[in-house]
Formats: C-alpha cells, sequence, structure tokens
C-alpha cells in the first residue's frame, strides 16, 4: 500500500462522497507527504507475536522490534546518507536478523553500521522512510467503501475493504483500511488478515518531529 503527494478534500461542504479508490490514493499521497509518523505494528503468526514500534520521516526512520521469546532489535536508518545502524540481543540477532548463532552471540547489543553495498541492506533499510513504508502498505485490490464510519483514536474515518496485493512470498490477504474524515485524508489503521497470520498498524502523531542521531560506537555488519 502507498502515500504519495497532494492534499485532497474530503467530505466537504457540498462535496459527495468519495470513492474507495480515490481515498486510498489520496491517503497514500498524503502519509507519504505527511513529513512523519507514528507507527505501531503488532503481527501473530503460528502463537508468535512480532511488535514493531517506528518512528518514520521523509528521509530516515527507527524500528523497534520485540517478538516472543525475548528477541530484540533495532534499526536506525538515514536514507539520504545512505547508511544505517542495527542492532539486537543474542536472540534478536539469531531469530529476526538471521544472523549464524556465532556471529549473533559475537556482536550482541552492539551497534553494526550497514551501507548500500552490503547484501542485506534493503531489507534492513525496508519501511523506514515513508515513502518505502506506505508503498507497502497501502497496496490494496478492488477497494470497498463502507456505508458506515468508524472512530479511530478519536478521529471520524472510513472503512474500506478489499485484498492485500500478493507476490511470489506472500499470499492474498484480506485487508480493512482506515482513512480519516478530514481535509487531509490520512491512513489511521490497517487490519491484515490471511490464513494462520493476522496484522494491525496504527499511524498517529503526524508531522511529529524527529531527531535521530547515529550511534558514537558501532563495527561494520559482519
Amino acid at each position: 500500500m502507498t502515500i504519495c503527494g497532494s492534499f485532497a478534500l474530503v467530505n466537504s461542504v457540498g462535496a459527495s462522497t468519495p470513492s474507495a479508490a480515490s481515498l486510498v490514493a489520496s491517503a497514500e499521497r498524503n502519509a507519504i507527504a505527511g513529513g512523519a509518523v507514528h507507527e505501531v505494528i503488532v503481527t501473530k503468526r503460528n502463537g508468535e507475536t512480532l511488535t514493531a514500534v517506528n518512528d518514520i520521516g521523509t528521509n530516515e526512520g527507527r524500528q523497534i522490534i520485540t517478538l516472543t521469546g525475548g528477541s530484540m532489535g533495532e534499526v536506525i536508518a538515514f536514507d539520504s546518507q545512505n547508511m544505517a545502524y542495527l542492532k539486537g540481543n543474542e536472540v534478536g540477532l539469531k531469530n529476526y536478523f538471521g544472523f549464524p548463532p556465532s556471529a549473533a552471540a559475537k556482536y550482541a547489543q552492539e551497534w553494526m553500521k550497514a551501507v548500500p553495498s552490503d547484501e542485506a541492506w534493503s531489507n534492513i533499510v525496508g519501511s523506514t522512510t515513508l515513502k518505502t513504508d506506505f508503498d507497502t502498505d497501502l497496496r490494496i485490490v478492488d477497494p470497498v467503501l463502507s456505508s458506515r464510519y468508524v472512530t479511530i483514536n478519536g478521529i471520524r474515518a472510513y472503512e474500506i475493504s478489499g485484498t492485500g496485493a500478493s507476490s511470489a512470498n506472500t499470499p492474498a490477504t484480506s485487508v480493512k483500511l482506515y482513512v480519516s474524515d478530514t481535509r487531509k485524508s490520512l491512513p489511521l489503521r490497517l487490519i491484515e488478515v490471511a490464513k494462520g497470520v493476522a496484522a494491525t498498524i496504527d499511524w498517529s502523531k503526524w508531522g511529529e518531529e524527529l531527531s535521530l542521531e547515529a550511534p558514537s560506537k558501532f563495527v561494520p555488519l559482519p
């Protein structure tokens, strides 16, 4: 799913109800142009839970990840500088980042610097900017607008149902997207369900100020 550019007028005086497709498109544009956002993702699969608490801007972002079983990891990425930093505890490096056991033990709780020439670069920095995040999150096939409004975190919102775009590695999912009924339509919540997996993404604090700093001590990504 995606969010870019200009701001759409939603439900203004005398305006007709927008279509589902136009709401998704305007929410995508506005999100990408939104400056920054606080994002919380909760994914449940096969009895395990992954939680990601993220702050994402136009050219930088931070992700803090926890998994059932004690796995922890953190990523700070600076897209405009082609630099990213990651760290995790031993189980997080092994189970989330895919480190071999010996490397996970050696580099546990140590910041590592990644650059675009690293093989894992795209996986590390994926969804750490507004464009990369919403280009993924808002891909909805055949969206349908519900006739009812809902309230998300005190904000009146449209409910849009559809199917998440599938790929070679991800099956199609049942999706519900909630878009604010405001002059700048923005995504507020996304719920995705597929066989054996369910995920909820909440977005808030649009336009928040990010002041991320690179770690002072780090080693190259092994």
